[in-house]
């Protein structure tokens, strides 16, 4: 699902998923029920398995504005953040406890700060607030950080057989300072150790989503023989 009213967020995740635009809570809201009724109806059968929410500001704009209806107000201030905060947490928990697995993207925010007078330009964090990111700490399975640039190449026009100047979309997980890895377990406040060396640091953009989803079917197999074994 898409929230980004540009569109822009089609080059961001997997180009072979269905993907649809949304604009308001409600807009989001007559999918999202969709989603839990066609689960509830067909269990693993359902159409889809992971829902993408991108970027994840977007839905905190729907979490917003549904607040605000509930309110009765124009804006939200003081502690009405964390309400909004909650409503957010409330449609993926919504999403998580019918089944889905849930992945989101969001960008991250850029400043400038001065060390011994001199301008350094630094990433802090992503624009989610605070309160939402504590919630994502509590629920989420991994955190990684991903840095996009487009850059020029020449292909072959498959009509006229010319060359052409087109763009790629390459990708490179970040590392952040201080940091071995941009991955994290946020369920044990620890960054974890390992590179993940079969998902590829750097490359074209369609091959991170296909590496990502080797490692998502392979996380899936080991907790459910994880779970099997506690079960046992």
């Amino acid at each position: 699902m898409d929230a980004d009213p540009g569109g822009g967020g089609r080059y961001v995740v997997n180009p072979r998923s269905d993907r649809l635009q949304v604009s308001s809570h409600d807009e989001y809201m007559a999918v999202h029920k969709t989603l839990l009724a066609d689960a509830e109806a067909n269990g693993p059968d359902r159409r889809y398995d992971v829902v993408i929410w991108d970027p994840g500001g977007g839905f905190l704009g729907f979490a917003n504005e549904y607040t605000r209806k509930q309110l009765g107000v124009e804006e939200i201030t003081g502690f009405d953040h964390n309400k909004v905060a909650a409503n957010m947490r409330n449609m993926w928990l919504e999403l998580l406890r019918a089944g889905y697995w849930l992945l989101m993207t969001d960008h991250l925010r850029k400043k400038l700060i001065s060390k011994t007078g001199e301008k350094e330009e630094i990433v802090t964090e992503a624009l989610l607030p605070a309160s939402v990111l504590k919630y994502l700490e509590q629920d989420c399975h991994h955190i990684f950080t991903l840095g996009l640039e487009w850059i020029p190449v020449t292909v072959v026009d498959p009509k006229s057989g010319k060359e052409k100047m087109d763009k790629k979309l390459l990708y490179h997980v970040s590392t952040r300072p201080g940091r071995r890895t941009s991955l994290a377990n946020p369920k044990t406040r620890v960054w974890l150790p390992e590179e993940f060396p079969e998902w590829p640091q750097s490359g074209d953009s369609s091959e991170l989503w296909d590496a990502y989803d080797a490692i998502f079917q392979k996380s899936i197999t080991a907790m459910a023989t994880h779970n099997d074994k506690k079960k046992g």
